[in-house]
């Protein structure tokens, strides 16, 4: 996630000499110098005072040595947190309903989490049209987002990146086929009875 060439840099600081970093790292000293002199010409920097007695580092070496450092931690911890979101993600279901049936509890739920749920736009459809006025009165947590009227993959597959909840029209005839696309999309879906026999 970072030029290499920073490691070796960093290794060279902490050992305070080519040859001590060149055993560290298992690569020869002639090697690490190569790879100092690249770096040093990439930036445009001077960064290792050379001498006989050792190296030491300029004060631009000392500035390019401290945020590597905090590069190497903070791209450790990027990949630890996006580890951990592909875990989370990977626990992630959906969940078909109808709101023609009782839909209180699932539009609270989708209030409570501060969820966006994506829908026709108005006009599109009466039915519709209804769900989203009494969404917007008596749920006003709930964020809105348009959709074309008629689904395509673009729009289940905008709702699996996003997050987002997607309603449906009306009863789909081949709900089936509707959940395989969702399940394409989303990479795995869950649904309730609302998928009937999968």
């Amino acid at each position: 996630m970072y030029n290499s060439q920073l490691t070796v840099f960093v290794c060279v600081a902490d050992c305070g000499s080519f040859a001590r970093a060149a055993s560290a790292l298992c690569i020869s000293p002639t090697a690490v110098m190569k790879q100092m002199n690249t770096l040093e010409a990439h930036l445009g920097l001077k960064l290792i005072g050379r001498s006989s007695h050792g190296i030491r580092l300029t004060p631009a070496g000392e500035v390019i040595c401290r945020y590597a450092k905090f590069l190497f931690d903070y791209s450790r911890r990027s990949i630890e947190n996006a580890r951990q979101a592909m875990q989370a993600h990977g626990t992630t279901f959906c969940v078909g309903i109808s709101l023609e049936d009782d839909h209180e509890g699932i539009l609270s739920e989708i209030a409570g989490l501060g969820e966006t749920l994506m829908m026709v736009k108005q006009g599109d459809s009466e039915v519709n049209d209804q769900n989203r006025e009494d969404i917007r009165k008596n749920h006003p947590r709930i964020r809105i987002g348009d959709t074309p009227q008629f689904y395509d993959i673009s729009v289940f597959n905008r709702c699996a990146e996003t997050g987002n909840v997607l309603l449906t029209l009306e009863c789909w005839e081949d709900e089936r086929r509707f959940v395989e696309a969702v399940k394409k999309a989303e990479g795995y879906c869950a649904a309730d009875e609302y998928a009937g026999n999968l």
